[in-house]
């Protein structure tokens, strides 16, 4: 492998563990949820937390997807990744839909 593609399973992964780590915050209902549709005098955060933590669980997930096709040269791998992506845009698209009513 190259230095360049060393480098970017490095950023896949760290993007990974980030995105974990917000997620994982966002599970357990710590912090502020990250979602733009929340309105905190109004609205009961808990659909938002969970909406967030799923979401972001997805992005890490895809992260690691992503690194592991880098690190194996498994191009097949980003067929996988793009249905991922494409799912978490319908989730997310989906649960918001479902929010609002």
């Amino acid at each position: 492998m190259t230095a360049t593609e060393w480098i970017l399973v490095i950023v896949l992964f760290l993007c990974a563990v980030f995105s974990g780590a917000i997620a994982g915050l966002q599970l357990t209902e710590n912090g502020k949820p990250v979602n733009n549709l929340f309105d905190p005098e109004k609205d009961d955060p808990k659909p938002f937390f969970r909406q967030s933590g799923i979401v972001f669980t997805l992005i890490a997930v895809l992260f690691a997807v992503n690194g592991i096709a880098v690190l194996l040269h498994e191009k097949r791998m980003f067929y996988i990744a793009g249905g991922m992506a494409a799912a978490i845009v319908i989730y997310v698209i989906a649960s918001t839909a479902k929010m609002q009513k």
